[in-house]
Protein backbone atom coordinates (compact mmCIF):
# COMPACT_ATOMS: atom_id res chain seq x y z
CA UNK A 1 0.00 0.00 0.00
CA UNK A 2 3.08 2.35 -0.33
CA UNK A 3 1.84 2.95 -4.22
CA UNK A 4 -0.58 4.85 -2.37
CA UNK A 5 1.22 7.82 -0.44
CA UNK A 6 2.50 5.58 3.05
CA UNK A 7 -1.90 5.60 3.50
CA UNK A 8 -1.11 3.75 7.15
CA UNK A 9 -5.95 4.10 7.70
CA UNK A 10 -5.99 1.69 4.50
CA UNK A 11 -3.61 -1.12 5.58
CA UNK A 12 -5.66 -0.65 8.80
CA UNK A 13 -8.97 -1.56 6.99
CA UNK A 14 -7.40 -4.49 4.86
CA UNK A 15 -5.89 -5.89 8.13
CA UNK A 16 -9.44 -5.48 9.87
CA UNK A 17 -11.51 -6.70 7.02
CA UNK A 18 -8.60 -9.85 6.93
CA UNK A 19 -9.15 -10.20 10.40
CA UNK A 20 -13.09 -10.44 10.32
CA UNK A 21 -12.91 -12.72 7.30
CA UNK A 22 -10.69 -15.05 9.03
CA UNK A 23 -8.37 -15.33 6.18
CA UNK A 24 -5.65 -18.09 7.17
CA UNK A 25 -2.47 -18.75 5.42
CA UNK A 26 -3.51 -21.91 3.65
CA UNK A 27 -6.38 -19.96 1.41
CA UNK A 28 -6.36 -19.45 -1.74
CA UNK A 29 -7.15 -15.66 -2.48
CA UNK A 30 -8.73 -13.62 -5.64
CA UNK A 31 -8.33 -10.28 -5.56
CA UNK A 32 -10.66 -8.45 -8.14
CA UNK A 33 -9.56 -5.21 -9.91
CA UNK A 34 -6.14 -4.99 -8.33
CA UNK A 35 -4.70 -2.10 -10.05
CA UNK A 36 -1.11 -1.66 -9.82
CA UNK A 37 -1.17 -5.16 -7.88
CA UNK A 38 0.02 -3.11 -4.24
CA UNK A 39 -2.61 -5.47 -2.47
CA UNK A 40 -1.16 -8.47 -3.92
CA UNK A 41 1.95 -8.02 -3.74
CA UNK A 42 0.98 -6.84 0.03
CA UNK A 43 -0.94 -9.74 0.70
CA UNK A 44 2.05 -12.19 -0.95
CA UNK A 45 4.68 -10.33 1.49
CA UNK A 46 2.87 -10.67 4.35
CA UNK A 47 1.89 -13.92 3.87
CA UNK A 48 -1.47 -13.46 4.72
CA UNK A 49 -2.65 -16.43 2.44
CA UNK A 50 -1.54 -19.40 0.11
CA UNK A 51 0.65 -18.48 -2.66
CA UNK A 52 0.58 -17.56 -5.87
CA UNK A 53 -2.06 -15.10 -4.93
CA UNK A 54 -4.39 -14.40 -8.13
CA UNK A 55 -5.04 -10.47 -9.18
CA UNK A 56 -6.94 -9.36 -12.17
CA UNK A 57 -7.69 -6.46 -13.59
CA UNK A 58 -8.77 -5.34 -17.59
CA UNK A 59 -6.87 -2.72 -17.81
CA UNK A 60 -3.44 -3.62 -20.09
CA UNK A 61 -1.11 -1.08 -18.88
CA UNK A 62 -2.02 -1.79 -15.20
CA UNK A 63 -1.32 -5.04 -15.73
CA UNK A 64 2.21 -5.00 -16.95
CA UNK A 65 2.77 -2.40 -14.53
CA UNK A 66 1.92 -4.78 -11.66
CA UNK A 67 3.76 -7.63 -13.11
CA UNK A 68 6.66 -5.13 -13.47
CA UNK A 69 6.75 -3.93 -10.09
CA UNK A 70 6.38 -7.55 -8.53
CA UNK A 71 9.48 -8.72 -10.68
CA UNK A 72 10.93 -6.19 -9.07
CA UNK A 73 10.39 -6.83 -4.98
CA UNK A 74 11.33 -10.32 -5.66
CA UNK A 75 7.31 -11.34 -5.88
CA UNK A 76 7.25 -12.50 -9.34
CA UNK A 77 6.49 -16.46 -8.44
CA UNK A 78 4.06 -15.29 -5.35
CA UNK A 79 1.43 -13.25 -7.38
CA UNK A 80 -0.11 -14.19 -10.40
CA UNK A 81 -1.89 -11.35 -12.79
CA UNK A 82 -4.42 -12.32 -14.84
CA UNK A 83 -6.58 -10.71 -17.58
CA UNK A 84 -10.25 -10.33 -16.15
CA UNK A 85 -13.54 -9.21 -16.65
CA UNK A 86 -15.24 -8.84 -12.52
CA UNK A 87 -18.66 -9.34 -14.81
CA UNK A 88 -17.36 -12.85 -16.31
CA UNK A 89 -14.41 -13.90 -14.16
CA UNK A 90 -12.73 -16.59 -15.58
CA UNK A 91 -12.20 -19.32 -13.25
CA UNK A 92 -14.56 -22.20 -12.51
CA UNK A 93 -17.33 -22.21 -10.00
CA UNK A 94 -15.49 -22.89 -6.45
CA UNK A 95 -12.20 -22.35 -7.23
CA UNK A 96 -10.97 -20.04 -4.11
CA UNK A 97 -11.36 -20.02 -0.63
CA UNK A 98 -11.64 -15.81 -0.07
CA UNK A 99 -12.02 -13.00 -2.77
CA UNK A 100 -10.77 -9.31 -1.88
CA UNK A 101 -12.32 -6.43 -3.84
CA UNK A 102 -11.45 -2.40 -3.11
CA UNK A 103 -12.86 0.46 -5.00
CA UNK A 104 -13.74 -1.65 -8.04
CA UNK A 105 -17.79 -2.31 -7.95
CA UNK A 106 -18.23 1.59 -8.42
CA UNK A 107 -16.93 1.72 -11.75
CA UNK A 108 -18.93 -1.46 -13.45
CA UNK A 109 -22.73 -3.76 -12.96
CA UNK A 110 -22.19 -4.06 -8.89
CA UNK A 111 -24.48 -6.99 -8.75
CA UNK A 112 -23.29 -8.87 -11.61
CA UNK A 113 -19.45 -8.51 -9.93
CA UNK A 114 -20.97 -9.77 -7.21
CA UNK A 115 -22.85 -12.71 -8.00
CA UNK A 116 -19.53 -13.83 -10.01
CA UNK A 117 -17.14 -13.31 -7.28
CA UNK A 118 -19.84 -15.41 -4.87
CA UNK A 119 -19.75 -18.05 -8.03
CA UNK A 120 -15.77 -18.58 -8.10
CA UNK A 121 -16.02 -19.09 -3.84
CA UNK A 122 -15.85 -22.57 -2.71
CA UNK A 123 -18.81 -23.12 0.14
CA UNK A 124 -17.64 -21.55 2.98
CA UNK A 125 -15.40 -18.88 1.28
CA UNK A 126 -15.52 -15.71 1.92
CA UNK A 127 -15.68 -12.27 0.12
CA UNK A 128 -14.33 -8.93 0.92
CA UNK A 129 -16.02 -6.04 -0.72
CA UNK A 130 -14.72 -2.18 -0.02
CA UNK A 131 -16.42 0.71 -1.23
CA UNK A 132 -15.59 4.37 -1.68
CA UNK A 133 -18.84 6.00 0.23
CA UNK A 134 -20.99 8.90 -1.78
CA UNK A 135 -23.51 8.84 0.94
CA UNK A 136 -20.95 10.17 3.44
CA UNK A 137 -19.11 13.36 3.66
CA UNK A 138 -15.37 13.70 2.72
CA UNK A 139 -13.59 15.09 6.32
CA UNK A 140 -11.09 17.68 5.73
CA UNK A 141 -9.66 19.51 8.87
CA UNK A 142 -8.82 23.20 7.43
CA UNK A 143 -10.30 25.71 10.07
CA UNK A 144 -12.40 27.37 7.18
CA UNK A 145 -15.89 28.98 7.01
CA UNK A 146 -19.44 26.82 7.45
CA UNK A 147 -19.83 27.76 3.90
CA UNK A 148 -17.01 26.66 2.23
CA UNK A 149 -16.55 23.38 4.59
CA UNK A 150 -20.18 22.47 3.98
CA UNK A 151 -18.77 22.59 -0.70
CA UNK A 152 -15.51 21.05 0.85
CA UNK A 153 -17.02 17.94 2.39
CA UNK A 154 -20.05 17.24 0.27
CA UNK A 155 -19.44 13.62 -1.52
CA UNK A 156 -17.92 12.62 -4.48
CA UNK A 157 -20.09 10.94 -6.55
CA UNK A 158 -18.23 8.97 -8.67
CA UNK A 159 -20.21 5.63 -9.52
CA UNK A 160 -21.39 3.85 -12.42
CA UNK A 161 -24.91 3.74 -13.61
CA UNK A 162 -24.97 0.00 -11.92
CA UNK A 163 -22.02 1.07 -9.36
CA UNK A 164 -22.36 0.69 -5.64
CA UNK A 165 -20.79 2.89 -3.45
CA UNK A 166 -23.41 3.20 -0.73
CA UNK A 167 -24.47 1.52 2.43
CA UNK A 168 -26.26 -0.89 -0.10
CA UNK A 169 -23.56 -2.64 -0.31
CA UNK A 170 -24.34 -4.78 2.78
CA UNK A 171 -27.71 -5.51 1.19
CA UNK A 172 -26.26 -6.58 -2.05
CA UNK A 173 -23.90 -9.45 -1.12
CA UNK A 174 -27.26 -10.53 0.74
CA UNK A 175 -28.99 -11.17 -2.51
CA UNK A 176 -25.95 -12.69 -3.96
CA UNK A 177 -26.04 -15.19 -1.79
CA UNK A 178 -23.82 -14.44 1.04
CA UNK A 179 -24.24 -15.26 4.74
CA UNK A 180 -23.85 -13.53 7.94
CA UNK A 181 -23.22 -10.31 6.29
CA UNK A 182 -21.31 -7.79 8.19
CA UNK A 183 -20.77 -4.55 7.12
CA UNK A 184 -18.89 -0.82 8.57
CA UNK A 185 -17.65 2.57 7.33
CA UNK A 186 -14.01 3.11 7.24
CA UNK A 187 -11.41 5.98 6.00
CA UNK A 188 -9.04 6.30 3.36
CA UNK A 189 -6.55 9.15 4.25
CA UNK A 190 -3.10 9.67 3.28
CA UNK A 191 -1.19 12.46 0.88
CA UNK A 192 -2.35 10.70 -2.26
CA UNK A 193 -5.90 11.10 -1.58
CA UNK A 194 -5.19 14.23 -0.87
CA UNK A 195 -4.08 15.28 -4.07
CA UNK A 196 -6.75 13.05 -5.69
CA UNK A 197 -9.71 15.32 -4.00
CA UNK A 198 -8.27 18.49 -3.87
CA UNK A 199 -8.77 20.04 -7.17
CA UNK A 200 -12.34 18.49 -6.79
CA UNK A 201 -12.97 20.56 -3.63
CA UNK A 202 -11.16 23.71 -5.63
CA UNK A 203 -13.28 23.25 -8.39
CA UNK A 204 -16.43 23.78 -6.06
CA UNK A 205 -15.28 27.24 -5.02
CA UNK A 206 -15.34 30.72 -6.02
CA UNK A 207 -12.19 32.69 -6.37
CA UNK A 208 -11.82 34.39 -2.93
CA UNK A 209 -12.94 30.80 -1.73
CA UNK A 210 -10.14 28.98 -2.88
CA UNK A 211 -7.73 31.88 -1.70
CA UNK A 212 -9.25 31.20 1.81
CA UNK A 213 -9.08 27.52 1.39
CA UNK A 214 -5.05 28.07 0.50
CA UNK A 215 -4.19 30.09 3.27
CA UNK A 216 -6.01 27.96 5.42
CA UNK A 217 -4.25 24.96 4.44
CA UNK A 218 -1.16 26.99 4.07
CA UNK A 219 -1.40 27.43 8.47
CA UNK A 220 -2.40 23.52 8.82
CA UNK A 221 0.16 22.69 6.83
CA UNK A 222 2.84 24.60 9.30
CA UNK A 223 1.02 23.28 12.44
CA UNK A 224 1.55 19.32 10.77
CA UNK A 225 -2.56 19.25 11.12
CA UNK A 226 -3.74 19.41 7.22
CA UNK A 227 -5.12 15.74 6.64
CA UNK A 228 -8.34 14.49 4.98
CA UNK A 229 -10.28 11.62 5.10
CA UNK A 230 -12.66 10.15 2.77
CA UNK A 231 -14.98 7.26 3.86
CA UNK A 232 -15.73 3.77 2.51
CA UNK A 233 -17.88 1.13 3.26
CA UNK A 234 -17.21 -2.52 4.15
CA UNK A 235 -18.48 -5.62 3.50
CA UNK A 236 -17.84 -9.27 4.58
CA UNK A 237 -20.23 -12.13 3.87
CA UNK A 238 -19.62 -16.37 3.72
CA UNK A 239 -21.37 -18.34 0.69
CA UNK A 240 -23.31 -21.03 2.31
CA UNK A 241 -21.53 -24.83 2.71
Amino acid sequence: LEDRGGDQSSIRALRGMLHDAQVLSTDRLLEVGCGSGVISRWLARENVCATPVTAIDLNPFLLRESEALAKAEGLGDVVEFKTGNAEALPFPDNTFDAVLSVTLIEECDADRALNEMVRVLKPGGRAMIKVRACDMNVLWTLPVEADIKAKAEAPVRQVAAAGCADASLMQRLQMAGLEGVIAYPTFFSGKAHQDYFEPIVLARLNGQEQAVWQTAKATALADETFYMMHPAHCAIGTKPS
